[in-house]
């Protein structure tokens, strides 16, 4: 896991992303810099969208990991509609879910997005949004 986390993030700066998407499913753990890097990736679609749906898989991944930087960056995609469709509620949720792993200032500037895009949903997805959260701290 680890080698393949210090390969994908070369292959990445190498442009390969094929290798690099291959390689950086196997990783046990990404750092922000490499969770950066793959967003930028998907962003600008340098790559096919056959890597852009698998680098978007390895963010999910390292969220369902408890990854607190790639919940923020799922987030995003959801909040602006990057990789994945528009969905306010599930940028709620990873908000939320990245604002719970983490502490001081970061914590606060997560709290205050979340509660900008609360502001935005209705109070049936609201409810939708908790359920999940309370699903995935079951898990």
């Amino acid at each position: 896991g680890q080698a393949a986390r210090f390969l994908g993030k070369m292959l990445l700066e190498g442009n390969d992303y094929e290798t690099a998407v291959r390689v950086l499913n196997l990783a046990d753990k990404l750092d922000n810099a490499t969770i950066d890097k793959i967003v930028d990736i998907i962003k600008v679609a340098r790559t096919t969208e056959i890597n852009i749906n698998s680098f978007v898989n390895i963010i999910k991944k390292h969220a369902k990991l408890d990854n607190s930087y790639a919940h923020y960056q799922m987030a995003n995609a959801f909040n602006e509609g990057v990789g994945m469709p528009q969905d306010k509620m599930m940028a709620y949720v990873h908000i939320t879910m990245a604002s719970a792993r983490v502490y001081g200032h970061e914590r606060d500037k997560l709290i205050k997005s979340r509660d900008e895009l609360r502001g935005l949903l209705t109070d049936e997805e609201i409810i939708m949004a908790q359920e999940i959260i309370r699903e995935e701290y079951r898990r």
